[in-house]
């Protein structure tokens, strides 16, 4: 399970700050962040994940534009767009994926598994009827 304090610098900004939802698989209360090991000594019980996908709401995105830049300023790397609109950058090592929007939007998609808030420390995981999770 990915904790708080595993997250980058800027990904705690955006849940102290803004409010910030974790979303898909770095959500996913099996999942690890870029430990192989942990996965390869049991791959049924946890998945590795490689960057974080991060949900701003909107009446928060200036805050989180001002928490991007300071984490490129020390980088020195320019985000880019995203495959879904957002913006991605690095930090502390870790490729974030970040984009306003309305949580709700992603609470009703079938596409989405799981959601975290790491500031209230809740998950929400989707249980599809017939499937045992």
């Amino acid at each position: 399970m990915i904790t708080l304090k595993q997250l980058p610098t800027s990904v705690k900004l955006f849940v102290e700050r803004c409010d910030a939802f974790i979303v898909g698989s770095a959500a996913n209360p099996n999942a690890h962040l870029n430990e192989p090991d942990a996965v390869a000594t049991n791959p049924y019980t946890g998945i590795c994940v490689n960057d974080i996908d991060v949900v701003i709401p909107f009446h928060k995105w200036d805050i989180a534009c001002i928490i991007i830049a300071s984490a490129n300023d020390q980088e020195q790397n320019w985000p880019t767009l995203n495959v879904y609109g957002g913006l991605k950058f690095v930090d502390d090592g870790k490729t974030v994926d970040v984009w306003p929007s309305d949580l709700n939007k992603y609470l009703l998609s079938s596409l989405v598994e799981y959601v975290w808030s790491p500031k209230f420390n809740l998950r929400y995981v989707r249980c599809v009827t017939g499937e045992s999770q």
